[in-house]
């Protein structure tokens, strides 16, 4: 099962983006009322960071986008 080092510390283990999302949510201070919010908003919260753009429209761009942008790491 892939793992996920996360930037600010802790590691996600997740077998798809979705359930990487999932957990992301629930360890979030602000897991908001519905994924496709969290998304947008954690997204413009990598924006105000760094100004990097972080795709919210799905699961799988976000986490590829997250990557991409060194705030999440693929460990195994």
């Amino acid at each position: 099962m892939p793992k996920y080092k996360m930037l600010g510390g802790g590691i996600i283990t997740a077998n798809s983006p979705k359930e990487f999302v999932q957990k992301l949510r629930e360890i979030s201070f602000n897991p908001c009322e519905s994924v496709e919010e969290f998304l947008e908003k954690t997204a413009e919260a990598c924006n105000l960071q760094n100004g990097t753009l972080i795709s919210f429209e799905n699961e799988s761009w976000f986490l590829v986008d997250l990557i991409k942008n060194s705030f999440v790491e693929e460990v195994e």
